[in-house]
């Protein structure tokens, strides 16, 4: 999806550059949008996910069964997100970062 593209290249070039595009009024500042950009007008939730305990957890069972644990947390949890329209675009750890935009909801209905 375009919007897809657009969004995940976006958060991208956030992320690498550490761009400050917003003002303190929650405003646009033109200039500092990265050359070949442009700014959609769109609601955009992130999520972080993880797996509540893991160092925990990963000291009292066996490194097989929690390596199926990661696995399945994986698959499940990227399967909730690209069902939902959303993009994860940075993992942690355990876990994960996504976005969710108003432009990809509703173009994929």
């Amino acid at each position: 999806m375009k919007s897809e593209k657009a969004l995940k290249n976006y958060l991208k070039t956030i992320k690498e550059q550490g761009i400050k595009i917003i003002n303190s009024d929650q405003v646009f500042i033109e200039s500092r949008i990265p050359k070949g950009n442009k700014v959609i007008d769109a609601e955009t939730s992130v999520l972080f996910i993880d797996i509540r305990n893991s160092s925990k957890l990963s000291q009292e069972i066996k490194t097989k069964n929690m390596t199926k644990i990661y696995k399945m947390f994986g698959v499940i949890s990227s399967m909730a997100v690209r069902e939902n329209c959303g993009i994860i675009f940075q993992f942690i750890g355990d876990g994960f970062m996504a976005a969710f935009s108003s432009i990809n909801a509703i173009n994929s209905r």
